[in-house]
Parts: structure tokens; sequence; C-alpha cells
């Protein structure tokens, strides 16, 4: 068996996935733990799946994204590398997978890099409202500020993904765990007030204040006929027409 799957090359895509992605997204362990035996590389990487724009996609990502816990048990066991799969289970929500990868050695810090940013598991699962994952995260040593060096400012923030979804207890949870208030990022980017602001989070926004939020901090936007402009949490506030927002920032003002 094992050298018949050898002369088919255990790595040859169907339709872009390898063989054992494809029974790893149906479910079939008992294949898996053949094609596995025979030496298949649990940490393939394909780029995209289903026509989407997932990148660094293996054999036990599909496991998960197809809800496959006894395959995802069977891949951790032979070696999968469970960081590239932590995106999927944060987004998801999806707490018994999500320390089962934690305990098989996923990092809580880990950075996966899209065309859409970078991103740490506690950063998605704060942006998706995911508050289980949270604190399941920071038990497990997540930092809320990760510092990468001259390299932090493409990171997405923990704080702000949390104040543009609206999830007003993940803000309070990040907070209570020392959060910055006013995170680094490329100058001329969002803040977790502005975030709130702009996306009319009215107890958000005063949560953040009685927390020393900066109402004077600015950031860049694409105006009217694509002109950059740059707005604060004030204009935010007016353009929403939120008059319990405006007076709250105005009472902040200098």
């Amino acid at each position: 068996m094992a050298s018949l799957i050898s002369m088919a090359s255990l790595d040859q895509y169907n339709e872009a996935a390898s063989c054992l992605q494809d029974v790893c997204m149906k479910g079939n362990a008992k294949i898996a733990k053949i094609l596995l035996d025979a030496g298949a590389d649990p940490n393939y990487l394909t780029t995209g799946w289903d026509g989407t724009r997932t990148k660094n996609v293996d054999s036990l990502y599909c496991a998960i994204r197809g809800g496959h816990d006894e395959c995802v048990t069977l891949l951790l066991k032979y070696g999968a590398n469970p960081n590239e799969s932590l995106r999927l289970v944060c987004e998801r929500g999806d707490t018994k997978i999500l320390r089962m990868l934690l305990k098989a050695g996923g990092n809580p810090n880990f950075v996966a890099k899209s065309l859409l940013g970078w991103f740490t598991p506690l950063c998605l699962a704060a942006r998706h409202g995911r508050i289980a994952c949270v604190k399941l995260l920071l038990e497990k040593g997540a930092i809320p500020d990760l510092d990468i060096g001259e390299e932090t400012k493409y990171l997405k923030n923990p704080l702000c993904g949390a104040c543009e979804g609206g999830h007003i207890e993940i803000v309070r949870i990040l907070l209570h765990h020392n959060a910055n208030i006013e995170p680094i990022s490329h100058p001329g980017t969002t803040s977790p007030l502005l975030a709130a602001c702009k996306n009319n989070h009215i107890e958000i926004v005063r949560v953040l204040l009685e927390n020393g939020a900066d109402v004077n901090r600015t950031m860049k936007i694409k105006g009217k006929w694509q002109r950059e402009e740059t707005v604060n949490a004030l204009v935010f506030a007016c353009r929403n027409e939120n008059e319990e927002m405006v007076r709250l920032i105005t009472q902040h003002c200098n």
C-alpha cells in the first residue's frame, strides 16, 4: 500500500487539494490515517480553497473547516502545525478546537499575514466578538499589544477590532488586561476611539473616553471624489448625526 501511494505521489493536487486535504475536508479519518502512515505530509500547503482567497491551506485547516474533530486530533498527533489554523478557529469562535491547538503547541501570539493585514489570534477573536476565545487566549499568554519591532505598525490591533465591531465586553476585557488605548499604528490610521466613533458605537466611545482616549487624534480617509481628508472623532460623530456622541466628545475636547 505504502509503495503504491508513493508511486501515485502523496502531494498531487485534486482540484486544489492534496489527497490528504481532500479526505480531511470530508472527515474520513480512516483514510487520513492510511495516508499519514504512508508518509503524507500533514503540513503540505496549497493556496486557496473552493475559490476563496484563503492562503496557506493545509490538512488541519480542511478538517477544522469541515467540522471533523477526529481528523483534527489525528493530524495533531501526526505533527500538524497548529498555527496556520488559529485564524479560522478564532474567526469561528470554536473554543474546543482552539484549546486543542494551543495544547498542541499553537502560539497565542502567532502573526498571520495576508493581503488584508497582519493578524494575531487575539485580534481575530476580538474583531469577530468571540468572547470565550478572547478570554482563553489571554489566559494562555496572548499579548493585547504585541511588539514585533518595526513591523508592529502592520499588525491589526485587537482593541481597535473590538471597537470597530461594537463588542463592548471584549473592549472592557482588553482594557482590564492593560491594552494600550492609543496603540502603535501607521501614522494617520485608526485608533480605538476613531473606530468606535466611525461605526457609531456610543457606549464604547463612553468607555474609551473614561479611560483616557485622545479625542484629538486624527486619521486619513478617502472623502468626496476620492480626495484624502483628515478627520477626528468629532467629525465621525457629526457625520453619523449622533447628538449624544457629539455632546460626549465636546465635553472631552481641550
